[in-house]
């Protein structure tokens, strides 16, 4: 997975503390991608089942059951090669 998509995740996932719900525009600030990256990436991430909607109207996503285990590397090989064909596509 690419750099960016990682940090999509792990800013979203916030460590041990509530995962955050949050814009591409708020998650570029804070990880230091452009907006524009983040948002085709974030894009991405949705389709992989990685991310979603907390409130589509209002572009706030927040990470998945799977984008968590993505980040503990609970995925199985299949998942993996699944979620590496939507992002590298």
């Amino acid at each position: 997975m690419s750099g960016s998509a990682d940090h999509i995740l792990e800013f979203l996932n916030n460590g041990s503390e509530e995962p955050l719900v949050s814009t591409p525009k708020v998650i570029a600030a804070n990880i230091d991608y452009k907006a524009d990256t983040v948002r085709k990436r974030i894009r991405k991430l949705h389709d992989a089942g990685l991310v979603e909607y907390a409130d589509e109207q209002a572009s706030l996503y927040q990470i998945t059951e799977k984008g968590d285990r993505r980040l503990q590397g609970e995925l199985t090989n299949d998942e993996i090669d699944e979620i590496e064909d939507i992002l590298s596509s």
